[in-house]
């Protein structure tokens, strides 16, 4: 089995963030997408969006599966 991935990562500012990895096997000749949006709003504090994908590569890219996802992240201190 073949797997092929590739990642880029961006730094827009000191509070935003932005991760793609994109993956490919040739057993299930299928290609996956996972791209995510961080923002620091305030220290401890944080929102991600999140986006994942599947795709048939047999089928012209054919979308199989796809979800979105918003996470925040908040931090107590007592």
């Amino acid at each position: 089995m073949r797997i092929v991935s590739g990642r880029i990562g961006v730094q827009l500012s000191p509070n935003v963030t932005w991760n793609t990895i994109v993956q490919w096997d040739n057993q299930s000749d299928e290609a996956g997408l996972n791209t995510r949006l961080r923002w620091e709003f305030r220290p401890g504090n944080e929102m991600f969006i999140v986006y994942n994908a599947g795709f048939d590569t047999k089928d012209a890219y054919r979308t199989t599966t796809s979800e979105a996802t918003v996470k925040l992240g908040w931090t107590l201190r007592f």
